[in-house]
């Protein structure tokens, strides 16, 4: 099963070590144990699914959550262009 997610955000959630990318859902479903294809570096499953509510708090989005394992691995992924 996969899914295709347009990104309209990430964040990090220190107090439980996740790395938390959020949008909308163009096909298919989210869910724990995925692996995400684009943007390469993204190197670990996804730990949980989550909603996050948007700034206008109108709608919740997906959220896929990435645990990372150390500030090097955190400061790559926030580096990444989703493209």
């Amino acid at each position: 099963m996969s899914a295709r997610l347009l990104v309209e955000g990430t964040f990090r959630l220190r107090s439980r070590a996740m790395f938390v990318v959020h949008g909308r859902i163009l096909a298919g479903f989210l869910r724990a144990g995925q692996r995400i294809v684009a943007p390469p570096g993204l190197d670990a499953p996804v730990a949980a699914v989550e909603h996050v509510r948007t700034a206008t708090g109108r709608r919740e989005n997906p959220a896929a959550c990435f645990e990372y394992r150390d500030d090097d691995q955190l400061a790559a992924w926030e580096a990444l262009d989703p493209g």
